[in-house]
């Protein structure tokens, strides 16, 4: 016991310095070393144990948010979430091809003078006032066009507003490269999903699976209204991304960070790791949390 505490202590402290910037391949070695003899384990394996809890210690205590000097610290709660696919299925839309009316034309217009503004380097409190109007006619609209698809329920009541964050990215965010919706690179549709989304966007897990779909409503929009003469090339890209996406989502929020640190336990102290998994069986019945622990080679 007292080992094992130890070995917490240095661990912890081992993930301050990584943070800080201060841990050096000396202080590494040195830590996977005592892994190895305490746990009797290879070195890949002591590794691999040291780089577990050293990404759990930051993401159960965000950096970002801690106080300095304080002797509280914020603890990030984390409850698993079933992640499962956007249900295209369900996505009953009409064929039909609505073309722009004079609200839309009017909106379109909006947009191909931001474009303007943004390739010539215009300064942006000169043209702050029209994105927000612009703004307003794209989320009107997009939900009209929805409608009119047959949108129901949170595909017509939600996806504007996705809409609407993402126009936010693209054209007030600032950028290395210049770029508007119709010439988007894929990096800058990947830094959207992956980072500014889930750093963010507050909503709850699960309901992430539908930024994906909601782009892509959004670029068949813009197609449709004449803004853009060809979307496969974005569609392509944004059905690349979503199954990427959709894994990283399980990763976050689903069990796959529970496996990880009961593989962690397992390595560390066998009994344990027997005594929490009696205790799980009679709590969890969630086939998840025992698909991710057989997945990583956990007997389960």
């Amino acid at each position: 016991m007292n080992q094992a505490l130890q070995l917490s202590s240095l661990v912890w402290n081992y993930a301050i310095d990584v943070e800080s910037g201060d841990a050096n391949e000396k202080m590494t070695k040195e830590l996977i070393s005592l892994i190895q003899s305490n746990r009797h384990v290879g070195k890949d394996e002591a590794k691999d144990i040291l780089d577990i809890f050293v990404t759990q210690k930051n993401e159960m205590f965000p950096p970002e948010v801690q106080v300095k000097g304080s002797p509280m610290m914020f603890m990030r709660e984390k409850t698993p979430h079933l992640i499962a696919p956007f249900n295209y299925k369900k996505l009953h839309l009409s064929e039909t091809a609505f073309p722009p009316d004079s609200k839309d034309k009017a909106f379109i217009e909006s947009l191909i003078a931001m474009d303007s503004y943004i390739q010539s380097g215009k300064d942006y409190d000169d043209w702050e006032n029209e994105y927000f109007l612009m703004e307003e006619k794209c989320k009107e609209c997009f939900s009209s066009w929805l409608q009119k698809k047959g949108a129901t329920g949170k595909v017509s009541q939600d996806f504007p507003f996705l809409a609407e964050i993402f126009l936010n990215f693209v054209y007030r965010y600032m950028h290395d490269d210049t770029i508007v919706l119709k010439s988007i690179r894929p990096e800058y549709l990947e830094e959207f999903l992956f980072d500014h989304v889930l750093r963010k966007v507050v909503m709850e897990p699960h309901e992430h699976v539908d930024w994906p779909p909601a782009l892509k409503l959004f670029y068949n929009f813009l197609y449709e209204k004449k803004y853009l003469e060809d979307i496969d090339f974005i569609i392509d890209i944004i059905d690349n991304l979503e199954p990427r996406f959709i894994d990283v989502l399980r990763n976050r929020f689903g069990y796959t960070n529970h496996a990880a640190w009961c593989k962690a336990l397992h390595e560390l102290n066998q009994n344990s790791y027997t005594v929490l998994l009696s205790q799980w069986r009679k709590k969890h019945s969630r086939r998840n949390l025992w698909r991710d622990m057989k997945a990583i080679g956990l007997s389960v």
